[in-house]
């Protein structure tokens, strides 16, 4: 069996709900969808199923998941990772749906809540209110489903479909949108998540790492993509010839090269399709479809590029500074 996990949030349908309706019309259940396997290159079942951001990481490291939409911290930080598409969410401005909302002034914060829902988010926190404030941070949990009234914090972290939406009275001093600090601070987009697969199942695939470099090593993957042009240009097939080209594997294992371009073939199709999308998700999550299309289309970029790779390795180099993370892997390319 093979299992693909992906982020239930609003931001991530463009990427998500195609395959969602592929794996539903081949299904034998409702929440985890069982499909035709040799379709997608893969010589067993799939099962696909949906979670936050930091649930789906645990997932991964735990061996539930094979395939996942992940965290880009934690696609950093597990060796091996392999980037299987350039298919991604990032944000080069407002992104709307990671923000910190303050109740007292911002000069004043002592003490941040941080929204377990995603890792992410919560080392980018800490990496921005260092650079923003002059004192040290305390940080305390925001738990999923947690009431934002019962906290004891001088500023909340509030992200995915819950972060779209003010949280009132007392958070409305302020608010920071993430994405845009970030902006303003590196001049480069943020990458937020990103199709990753499980080491186990790539240890004999073909990979290559646009980024990286036997001589430097991986301070050389900032620049990778002058190198090699195809990872902003690339042409996929359509969403339907990948996923009827993908039959009868010659070996028991994922067929990587195909299932990359399923995944980018799949967000092809989302974001040509974004009004629909965004008329159907949005008011599941309190959005209308007007602000989930503008949404879709502003605040939000799903294809992996030159600049989207260059904020990664910002990113890679600031966790490492700040030692939030001890070593960052930069992780090899499947497409």
């Amino acid at each position: 069996m093979f299992r693909i996990g992906g982020v239930s949030f609003l931001n991530s349908r463009p990427l998500t709900l195609p395959l969602k309706e592929f794996f539903e019309a081949h299904s034998t259940g409702d929440t985890i969808a069982t499909a035709v396997s040799n379709r997608l290159g893969i010589r067993t079942t799939i099962r696909y199923c949906e979670a936050v951001p930091s649930q789906l990481a645990q997932m991964l490291s735990d061996g539930q998941l094979d395939c996942t939409l992940l965290s880009s911290v934690e696609a950093l930080r597990l060796s091996g990772a392999k980037i299987l598409s350039d298919a991604c969410i990032a944000s080069e401005s407002r992104v709307r749906s990671v923000r910190i909302f303050g109740r007292v002034p911002f000069a004043e914060v002592r003490r941040v809540a941080l929204d377990a829902s995603s890792r992410t988010s919560v080392v980018l926190t800490r990496i921005l209110l260092k650079r923003l404030l002059p004192h040290p941070v305390e940080y305390t949990d925001f738990p999923i489903g947690a009431d934002p009234q019962s906290l004891d914090a001088d500023a909340c972290l509030s992200i995915g479909d819950r972060g779209m939406h003010p949280l009132g009275f007392p958070w409305d001093s302020w608010c920071l949108d993430l994405a845009e600090a970030w902006q303003q601070l590196t001049g480069l987009p943020f990458v937020f998540a990103l199709w990753i697969a499980h080491p186990r199942i790539v240890q004999t695939a073909p990979t290559h790492n646009p980024g990286m470099d036997e001589e430097t090593g991986g301070a050389e993957f900032a620049v990778c993509s002058a190198k090699h042009p195809h990872v902003s240009s690339h042409v996929v097939p359509s969403f339907s010839e990948a996923t009827s080209a993908m039959s009868s594997p010659t070996q028991a294992s994922v067929d990587l090269t195909q299932l990359a371009q399923c995944l980018s073939a799949a967000r092809d199709d989302g974001t040509s399709r974004l009004a629909a999308i965004a008329a159907s998700e949005g008011p599941r999550v309190g959005v209308t479809p007007g602000d989930a299309l503008d949404y879709f289309q502003h605040s939000l970029k799903f294809r992996l590029g030159v600049r989207e790779i260059a904020g990664l390795t910002e990113f890679a180099k600031l966790l490492e500074e700040d030692q939030l993370v001890k070593k960052c892997n930069p992780p090899a390319f499947i497409f």
